[in-house]
């Protein structure tokens, strides 16, 4: 535990610091291994309606990355509360709450460039 913030772990910061540029990973490996299998094979299994199996398994992929790294800035965001009102104490919870700062900043930029990137796929996919 960091001094002064009673339920802020270095567990719980670090997920909040990190949370979304793994999100940002995962959603980029994620959309590269779905377009490659899914354009040879078409995921005929996970048709719905009118969009083929790509499109919906991307979709999905985008919607778990976004929840992810949604789910980290909110736990940045609560460290970083928590450490605010014992940031006068000492050097580690000063540093705590920088580092809580730069969590959700880093988290808000993970989930823009998720959003941002799932355009182009969506777009060109469909003649997959």
């Amino acid at each position: 535990m960091l001094h002064g913030g009673d339920g802020v772990s270095r567990l719980r910061l670090a997920a909040g610091l990190l949370g979304g540029m793994v999100a940002w990973l995962l959603h980029l490996a994620g959309a590269w291994y779905i377009a490659e299998w899914g354009c040879q094979r078409g995921f005929p299994a996970l048709a719905l309606g009118p969009l083929n199996g790509v499109v919906v398994a991307l979709l999905g992929l985008t919607v778990a990355t976004v929840g992810l790294a949604a789910g980290a800035g909110m736990i940045a965001r609560r460290c970083r509360r928590e450490l605010a009102t014992v940031r006068e104490e000492g050097i580690a919870a000063a540093a705590g709450y920088d580092t809580a700062r730069l969590g959700v900043m880093l988290d808000a930029a993970g989930l823009m460039i998720i959003l941002v990137q799932s355009i182009p796929i969506f777009f060109y996919l469909r003649a997959c």
